[in-house]
């Protein structure tokens, strides 16, 4: 997708997700660049689930201040991440970059959709989200979403793009 198709929030055409291998992080990753951003991201090389490669979305390994780069629009830190304030961040605000957390740039999609529901807690959210996902599917978007389940993941990740 050409990133002049991106509509989202500006603050997410182009922003680097620290721990994108963490709890939500692919997600966010995914919804992203499935909307025309182009995210990238860091972590632990063998923490990394495959299909983000598949995406386009680059990541790097490990943690370094050399992976924020001037062309991002924000750093993206995860609320699991202990470096959250580390090398990354630091060099994020030495560049006048601004710094999210994971559930900031989640309400910033939120109020960017026409369209949003969310599903959290700890246990049953799969089957949760996936009849959410079917709902929105079959009910309030015909033939405008497209639902999917992950299993590329630590457990399963339902979501719908619509």
């Amino acid at each position: 997708m050409d990133p002049l198709d991106y509509t989202g929030p500006a603050l997410l055409a182009a922003p680097h997700l620290i721990g994108i291998a963490d709890p939500g992080m692919p997600g966010l990753a995914q919804v992203l660049a499935e909307r025309g951003a182009r995210p990238t991201g860091c972590a632990h090389p063998q923490d990394v689930p495959d299909h983000l490669a598949a995406l386009g979305i680059g990541v790097l390994p490990g943690h370094d201040r050399g992976h924020v780069r001037a062309d991002m629009s924000a750093l993206v830190a995860s609320g699991a991440n202990s470096l959250a304030r580390g090398a990354e961040t630091t060099r994020a605000q030495d560049m006048g970059l601004p710094v999210l957390d994971h559930a900031d740039a989640l309400g910033l999609l939120i109020a960017a959709a026409p369209t949003s529901i969310v599903v959290a807690g700890s246990h049953s959210t799969t089957l949760t989200a996936g009849a959410l996902t079917a709902a929105l599917h079959y009910a309030i978007r015909p033939g405008r979403c497209s639902p999917r389940l992950s299993d590329s993941l630590p457990g399963t990740t339902a979501a719908a793009t619509c």
